[in-house]
């Protein structure tokens, strides 16, 4: 087990990185306030706290890379990482349409921005990325969907590529609550975001759920408790180096739904065609 010391609400990071900031609004369905410095910095603490994987060596990732952020709502962490790592070619995909539309109108010199649906597939090519990383998302999905976007992100990584994810983990749940975690996921429903799809709520899983469940993907490489800000773990992960992009048997077949099945459970929920 790792650990990181950094916390999101102790530093002092700078606001200005000389792009536009989103609406209020958009602002808030990232970050769940309207604020300009705690959106700034949010995004900042998650670039700097990925910036120093690679300055551990835990991320060895070429120069020339192409870069996904998936989940990049209005750019909150884009806008920084692309600072540090400017040799890099990225990509940013999201549910969010208002807010890729934003982002396209005001930092197409960061990132090429797309909108992805509720459910894969995405329209990126098989092995396209050298790195994906996805902050504060798989934090938020059903089961089902989680095991969907795994395996969608293992077909658009290229062999041997990495990605960071983060979770909520075991230590955000309170010691009298844990039995929820019994079968190591749990996903609450309550208050839904003005913006964003019922479907995303939150969600908790721990570390021996991701490292047996996940595996199915990726080989877990490293796992931070705690690795985001002192918040959310973080998990390193790699695509094989001999693996293919073929995703149909990853899902295993007790928990991959009746054909459709998620897609009608959407159109349910959602109104998603």
């Amino acid at each position: 087990m790792e650990s990181n010391g950094s916390d999101a609400t102790a530093r002092k990071v700078p606001v200005d990185h000389g792009h536009p900031y989103p609406p209020g609004h958009l602002r808030f369905r990232v970050h769940g306030g309207r604020d300009i410095e705690g959106y700034a910095r949010n995004g900042r603490v998650a670039s700097e706290d990925m910036h120093g994987l690679f300055l551990r060596g835990l991320l060895p990732i070429s120069d020339n890379a192409t870069v996904l952020d998936f989940g990049c709502g209005p750019g909150r962490v884009i806008t920084w990482f692309q600072q540090e790592h400017k040799n890099w070619t990225f990509f940013g995909t999201d549910i969010d349409a208002e807010a890729i539309e934003w982002a396209q109108k005001n930092l197409s010199g960061v990132a090429t921005f797309g909108c992805n649906r509720h459910m894969p597939p995405m329209d990126y090519a098989n092995c396209f990325f050298d790195f994906v990383y996805s902050i504060s998302i798989f934090s938020h999905l059903p089961e089902d969907m989680q095991n969907a976007w795994l395996a969608e992100l293992h077909r658009v990584t290229k062999p041997g590529g990495f990605l960071v994810l983060t979770t909520h983990g075991e230590t955000l749940v309170p010691e009298e609550h844990r039995h929820v975690l019994k079968n190591g996921f749990h996903y609450s429903s309550g208050n839904d975001t003005e913006g964003l799809p019922e479907f995303y709520q939150t969600s908790y899983q721990s570390q021996e759920y991701v490292r047996r469940e996940w595996s199915r993907f990726f080989t877990i490489e490293h796992y931070i408790v705690r690795g985001l800000g002192n918040h959310q773990d973080l998990i390193i992960c790699r695509k094989a180096v001999s693996q293919t992009s073929d995703t149909t048997d990853f899902v295993a077949r007790d928990q991959r739904p009746a054909a459709g099945g998620v897609r009608r459970w959407l159109k349910g929920l959602v109104g998603n065609e």
